[in-house]
C-alpha cells in the first residue's frame, strides 16, 4: 500500500497492533496509531517531495491554460 495525503497504512496497522498489545485496548491502540502513522507517512526522501513539487507545478501550469482558453 501507499502512503495516501501523508496517512501510512502499513505504519498504522504496524503501530496499532503494537500499541493494542501494551494496553489491551484497541480503541487506544488506534488512536495512538492513527497519530503515528500520519506522522510516518510526512516524513518523505527528498526526490519524492522533488517529484510532487513538480507534478503540482505542472497541474497549475494545466489549469492557468484551461482558464484562458475559457475566457477567450
Amino acid at each position: 500500500m501507499r502512503s495516501f495525503g501523508g496517512f501510512n497504512w502499513w505504519a498504522f496497522v504496524g503501530f496499532t497492533i503494537v500499541f493494542w498489545l501494551i494496553f489491551d485496548n484497541v480503541a487506544i491502540g488506534a488512536g495512538i496509531g492513527i497519530a503515528l502513522a500520519m506522522g510516518v507517512g510526512y516524513i518523505k526522501d527528498p526526490r519524492e517531495k522533488e517529484k510532487a513539487k513538480r507534478e503540482r507545478e505542472e497541474q497549475k501550469k494545466k489549469e492557468i491554460e484551461e482558464s484562458n482558453i475559457k475566457y477567450l
